[in-house]
């Protein structure tokens, strides 16, 4: 574990912003809150499965925009950004 935080590279509100960990300093490109969604079969990728009961997105306070997988890459590694 790195004790670092998720954040949005230069506090971009862009589509397509890469994410990044940043040692925590509290702003806003910081920030994240969950949002409850109704599960599918297949979990889209911008959306964080917990159980087969309970899905959630990944919501920047920042910029309001979700995190997603670019492209929707199952593959270790894939790159993670908002949009």
């Amino acid at each position: 574990h790195t004790n670092k935080a998720l954040q949005v590279r230069n506090a971009s509100q862009a589509d397509g912003a890469e994410v990044v960990q940043f040692a925590p300093n509290g702003s806003q490109a910081q920030q994240w809150s969950l949002e409850p969604r109704t599960c599918v079969n297949p979990a889209p990728p911008t959306v964080l499965t917990v159980s087969t009961t309970a899905c959630y997105r990944i919501v920047s306070r920042l910029s309001g925009k979700v995190l997603g997988v670019e492209g929707g890459a199952m593959d270790n590694g894939g790159p993670v950004r908002q949009r």
